[in-house]
């Protein structure tokens, strides 16, 4: 297929996604070590067509499977496998339990060996001889036959001798004109397509991008009448390249990739790049779900089929993406995966160093941007920027050249993070400027701009900000466009100029409002905000400092609720929902108990044909998620926010809220009341530790002591954690007595003391059914769950709510679902499970696997006025993310309710039981919620440490 070196190959040039990145191209030399081609990247599956009738009317057809291979030299529809024989080795894996039998044959004798089992299927290894015309695995599925078959042929295309000549040719421009002589005396379509894709390297290799696309557009064509698919989808992803990073056309990128689309259904080798340039776009685009499921499917392809290259590849596009969404945590893991395959990679000899640096480097960038938003790190980066430097040696090829570069920026970031000006000034120079791409060349503005900051010449700084924000917002890139305005503010402070200050850094803060909803949920809203707070903690310091308390409370509040806000908006507008997304909901929840049922049918298959169903039926429950995502992304496109100052929350006559907000130097806190506004700076606080008597008198001393008038005045308390703050119970902290001679009380012992999202309430109007409660007990091992069913039941029917119960194994998902809109209370009792990032994989345990999750909670037409979750963990809080995540508490207060008694970490069953019983009692004896969960909490305190961790969550 022409395959040519890294010096000759636009899509080995590089790239930098999302915006801001300073980063090593790992897909495109990983790729080269793997399979002599271009980066790796997700697969899309290929169906192997079962090539002969039945031999029987009474055996059934065989089944297709699902089968990824890799290793042909070109791919034809059939499937066909063109191979060299002698060199090849096909790598083939079928999606299978590796509990059923299966056998591999070619040409109908069966093969020795055991297959591999990975990944969910069986994975062969074959070297075909010159002789191999026919691949066929079958698969006993359970009495039912699966067949998987693949055509060979030993006869793969190939480049003449002519143009190797002039591809190995050292003068390029020599070499373009001995082919613009040779191209009209090809008459084949083959033989003219590798022509026209030399002649499109050769372009690149002199920087003629219009000469490259017109080159690579010809080829394509050619390819296409000739029957070459994979050369062909290599030209559309080769234009998909030239296009979207070195154009920045993300509409003709799309166009190509579109036209690369049917040439892969039956090759997913070349499917894995398809899919890796999928992710491309949809970064470029800010579609960091779709970015991250690409990626994602194509690590697990490269594992299934054993390559390790393009494994590496995958992991390190994932590091790079979560990172960028602040999950420091998942990144290093995957950091650690990438670099334990780096052993096992079997390169030619000049590509080893290269892959090595590229590795590094990303590595090194992870790091440095962690440092650069305030996480903890513990590895300097430095070492391995230098280990990566030093590995390039003197490589003059186009992918070393380019990764070089990016070294050299990362360690100008490096220094001028740690404000060494001169050094990052001198790692500046050193760039070679003529090969770098339009991000590159941005970020190297964005250094120098810093680097002249540091120099204290802010004018110049002043001016090269303002050049970097122009072309950043001309070429689309938010992040760069971010940091250039905190940088702008930043000086403009410094000039003395106050309000031009604060313009920045408002500017920048409704910027990342526009970028919030690009971010699916559940994939980390919540800490791409926190870890992007800096422009707050100067606007709010600055306005404490210009004395407008009132405004830099505002500032801090629009801030910590970003990411639920867009949430709540979502949710709110179901209610104007179109007809087509009306329709949307229902077929999601229709499928959602219909992929319940049959996951419960499937434990009665045998074992192998249970794992097989219940593999496919998980797939199948991970798109509807993904269709629900959407959905609900389609009702808040982004950029439409109007909320203001105006449309938060006051507190009225008895009433306190505390907010808190975490500054470059410490934390300040507000205490609000109806008559006016009190802030403290609190300095820096130790907030870690467990919430013994020792820590909680710590606590109250930091947080409580500086507003103990304001707490002296307020019967109800409304506390706004943020960050960290949400491990705090502020309910269990001691406060000063009112006067000499009065004991020791706790917070909750002088209030009604609640934890607010600090969201608009949900104006959706309570329905017809406020006084009917469900109760929901699915079968557990909680020995008390049962009695306490029976007492909440009691309890309420004597207080006169209309009791629907739905327990043991009629506890099923799609009736719960089905019930909760009709309740104005909900009493769960069970098991819950709190996972996902931020908490957005949280669920409720039901019956025969179902479970009611946060997906389900906030697409509710309605949720209960009054929800309590006695489960472990059902308001578990996230303190990377600002507002705390997406427990299931959360979840319910977004959806509308308007309290939701939930805990934060594991409670005793018997605890919990005996504590929900004491406010059930005070309830049904006249107390409102939030004053019968305080009465609860407080006959509680003595007896057990469940009180600590129960909370009564609010908008």
């Amino acid at each position: 297929m022409g395959t040519l070196p890294s010096a000759r190959r636009p899509d080995q040039a590089g790239r930098r996604s999302g915006g801001m990145h300073v980063r090593a191209v790992i897909g495109a030399a990983l790729l080269m070590l793997s399979c002599g081609r271009d980066p790796p990247a997700p697969a899309r599956e290929a169906q192997g067509p079962p090539t002969s009738e039945p031999s029987s009317t009474a055996t059934p057809a065989p089944r297709a499977l699902t089968a990824w291979f890799g290793g042909c030299r070109e791919v034809r529809e059939g499937p066909i496998c063109a191979f060299e024989p002698g060199s090849t080795t096909l790598r083939l894996w079928i999606e299978t339990d590796p509990g059923f039998p299966s056998t591999i044959a070619i040409d109908g004798a069966p093969l020795d060996g055991k297959p591999e089992p990975i990944e969910g299927g069986l994975r062969w290894v074959v070297q075909p001889s010159a002789t191999a015309r026919h691949l066929e695995i079958l698969i006993d599925l359970d009495g039912a036959p699966g067949k998987f078959a693949l055509t060979l042929d030993p006869s793969p295309p190939s480049r003449s001798a002519e143009l190797d000549a002039i591809a190995s040719m050292v003068d390029i421009m020599e070499a373009r004109r001995r082919l613009d002589a040779l191209l009209p005396t090809l008459a084949d379509d083959a033989a003219r397509a590798e022509a026209y894709m030399l002649a499109g390297d050769l372009a690149f290799e002199v920087g003629d991008l219009d000469a490259v696309a017109e080159s690579y557009a010809e080829a394509f064509e050619r390819a296409v009448a000739a029957g070459h698919l994979r050369n062909a989808s290599t030209l559309a992803q080769r234009l998909t390249f030239v296009y979207l990073a070195l154009r920045h056309d993300e509409e003709h990128a799309a166009r190509w990739l579109e036209r690369d689309a049917p040439l892969v259904v039956a090759d997913p080798e070349q499917g894995m790049l398809h899919a890796y340039y999928e992710g491309l776009l949809a970064e470029h685009r800010g579609e960091l779900r779709a970015a991250g499921l690409a990626h994602a499917s194509g690590e697990r392809m490269a594992r299934a089929l054993g390559l390790d290259a393009t494994e590496a590849a995958a992991l390190v596009e994932q590091m790079l993406l979560v990172g960028r969404l602040g999950a420091w945590e998942r990144a290093r893991a995957l950091e650690d995966r990438a670099l334990a395959l780096v052993p096992a990679l079997t390169p030619g000899p000049d590509a080893v160093p290269l892959v090595r640096s590229q590795l590094l480097n990303a590595v090194a960038w992870m790091l440095l941007e962690a440092r650069g938003r305030g996480a903890s790190v513990e590895q300097d980066p430095v070492p391995l920027l230098r280990q990566a430097l030093e590995g390039l040696g003197d490589s003059q090829d186009v992918a070393s050249l380019h990764t070089r570069n990016a070294i050299m920026l990362n360690l100008a970031y490096a220094a001028a993070l740690d404000e060494r000006a001169g050094e990052a000034r001198s790692w500046l120079e050193r760039v070679d400027q003529s090969q770098l791409d339009h991000e590159d060349r941005l970020w190297r503005m964005l250094l120098l701009a810093r680097v002249a900051r540091l120099d204290g010449t802010l004018p110049l700084a002043r001016r090269r900000f303002s050049a970097l924000l122009t072309e950043a917002e001309r070429l689309y890139e938010p992040e760069l466009r971010w940091q250039a305005l905190l940088e702008q503010g930043r000086i403009e402070e410094a000039l003395g100029r106050p309000e031009q200050a604060l313009a920045r850094y408002a500017e920048a803060e409704r910027l990342l409002d526009e970028q919030l909803p690009r971010i699916a949920l559940g994939e980390g809203r919540g800490r791409f905000g926190a870890e992007r707070d800096r422009g707050v903690r100067w606007q709010v310091d600055l306005l404490l400092r210009l004395s407008r308390p009132d405004e830099a409370l505002c500032v801090a509040r629009l801030a910590r609720t970003r990411a639920l806000r867009t949430v709540a908006r979502q949710v709110r507008r179901l209610s104007r929902a179109t007809p087509e997304q009306r329709e949307a909901l229902r077929q999601h929840r229709e499928a959602r108990a219909r992929l319940e049922a049959a996951y419960d049918e499937s434990w009665s298959l045998p074992a192998a044909a249970s794992r097989q169903k219940q593999r496919e039926l998980e797939a199948e429950r991970r798109e509807h998620q993904r269709e629900l995502d959407q959905l609900l992304g389609a009702l808040d496109p982004g950029g439409e926010s109007n909320e203001g100052c105006n449309d938060l929350s006051h507190p009225g006559p008895g009433e306190l809220d505390l907010h808190f907000v975490r500054l470059d130097d410490g934390w300040v806190g507000f205490a609000e009341l109806a008559k006016g506004l009190t802030v403290r700076r609190l300095g820096p606080l130790a907030l870690d530790g467990e919430p013994d008597p020792q820590h909680r008198a710590r606590w109250s001393a930091d947080l409580l002591a500086p507003f103990a008038e304001a707490l002296a005045q307020a019967d109800s308390i409304r506390v706004m954690p943020v960050g960290a703050l949400g491990r705090v119970p502020f309910h269990a902290l001691p406060i000063p007595p009112r006067s000499d001679g009065d004991p020791t009380q706790v917070l909750l012992e002088r209030a009604v003391v609640r934890y607010g999202l600090d969201l608009p309430r949900n104006p959706r109007e309570p329905g017809p059914s406020e006084r009917a409660a469900v109760i929901v007990a699915p079968p557990s091992n909680l020995r008390h769950a049962a009695a306490e069913a029976e007492m909440v039941a009691r309890l309420l029917g004597e207080a006169g709510w209309q009791v629907q119960r739905i327990e043991g194994e009629d506890a099923l998902g799609d009736a719960v679902r089905r019930a909760l809109p009709q309740a104005g209370l909900l009493h769960y009792v069970g098991h819950a499970r709190a996972d996902g990032l931020e908490g957005w994989s949280s669920a409720l345990v039901l019956a025969r696997d179902g479970t009611v999750d946060v997906g389900d909670v906030l697409a509710l037409p309605r949720a209960p006025t009054t929800a309590i979750l006695n489960g472990c963990e059902t308001g578990r809080i996230d303190p990377a993310a600002l507002a705390g995540g997406m427990s299931l508490a959360h979840a319910f207060v977004v959806a509308g309710a308007r309290l939701v008694v939930a805990t934060d970490r594991e409670v005793d069953d018997a605890a919990a039981s005996a504590l929900i019983e004491a406010f059930h009692r005070a309830h049904a004896a006249g107390e409102d919620a939030p004053q019968a969960l305080r009465s609860a909490l407080r006959q509680r305190m003595g007896h057990d440490d469940g009180w600590l961790y129960t909370r009564g969550w609010i908008p």
